[in-house]
């Protein structure tokens, strides 16, 4: 062992010692593993970090909630650099089977095409109906 690598292991046991929660304000890339509600459980890819489980999805967003398929890459982060409150934040990639939004209004396409939901109803030209239900014709009366 050269003395440039013994400095290294110093230098780097005086930092860790100084600032332990060092290593928990970074972002670490996962996959997803499974899902309870708005948690979920994680691999990070970092082996230094273990597997974790139940860990809150903040989307960014309120009102938003999403069904995330396992495999899926997203990362971990650490609220305040406290490794107790980890959170998933950033998709890398995401097979969204089923995406929530609890919103008074919701505009796709800057408004330009408007869209209905499921028991809206509506008006196109002549024909005025209700949305009906996937798997069910809609009928326009």
């Amino acid at each position: 062992m050269n003395t440039t690598d013994e400095i290294k292991r110093g230098l780097l046991a005086i930092i860790t010692a100084a600032f332990p929660r060092l290593r928990f304000f970074g972002s670490y890339p996962c996959k997803v593993v499974a899902q309870a509600g708005n948690l979920l459980d994680v691999i990070p890819d970092d082996p230094t970090m273990p597997p974790m489980q139940a860990v809150p999805i903040r989307y960014g967003v309120p009102g938003v909630e999403a069904t995330i398929a396992p495999g899926a890459r997203v990362h971990v982060e650490f609220a305040g650099a406290d490794p107790g409150r980890p959170f998933i934040t950033v998709w890398e990639s995401a097979s969204v089977l089923e995406l929530k939004i609890d919103a008074t209004l919701l505009v796709l396409n800057s408004g330009v095409q408007p869209i209905a939901r499921v028991g809206d109803a509506v008006v196109a030209g002549p024909f005025a109906g209700t949305i009906t239900g996937p798997g069910n014709p809609t009928v326009l009366g």
